[in-house]
């Protein structure tokens, strides 16, 4: 799908959240959270195709509040040039 919108050589990193340590006593005041890798893929010359990566963007940030109630944080990466 990434391919269609124009994103091409996406690289894949270690994910942060295989650190947490999910043996924690959770309480009921505790909220839940989905974090969103945010990067900056290579650009995408086509603007309605960047525009169409965006709304994907949004209605999945919706669709995953609406149907599990998880708040989102948008988390910056940067893959480090050589």
């Amino acid at each position: 799908m990434l391919d269609n919108l124009g994103v091409g050589n996406s690289g894949v990193l270690a994910d942060p959240a295989f650190l947490l340590n999910i043996n924690e006593e959770r309480t009921a005041d505790k909220e839940n959270y989905i974090v969103f890798s945010v990067r900056p893929w290579h650009k995408i010359v086509d603007p309605v195709k960047q525009k169409q990566l965006y709304n994907f963007c949004a209605h999945f940030i919706d669709w995953v509040y609406d149907e599990f109630g998880l708040k989102t944080v948008l988390y910056t990466q940067k893959i480090a040039k050589r």
